[in-house]
């Protein structure tokens, strides 16, 4: 269940994104539909890499800081939050 909401939240992600002309990886995408499902049992079975690769993206958008506290860039426009 869980697969098939983050591929549909994944399409509307890149499908906003397009719209706000942004040209970001599939990729880029679906690791933020991860956002919310860190601590589910999915998340916690993917490779260690992956999960670091996913985390990183989403505090990067979140933040402008990776999981150490690196400052990133952001991909997209900080939404102020």
């Amino acid at each position: 269940m869980a697969t098939d909401y983050r591929r549909n939240i994944a399409d509307s992600l890149e499908e906003y994104g397009k719209n706000q002309g942004y040209n970001h990886s599939r990729s880029f995408y679906e690791d933020l539909a991860w956002g919310g499902l860190e601590t589910s049992s999915l998340f916690t079975n993917l490779p260690p890499a992956d999960q670091s690769r996913i985390r990183n993206v989403i505090l990067a958008e979140l933040t402008g800081k990776d999981f150490n506290g690196n400052t990133q860039a952001q991909q997209g426009t900080n939404g102020g939050c």
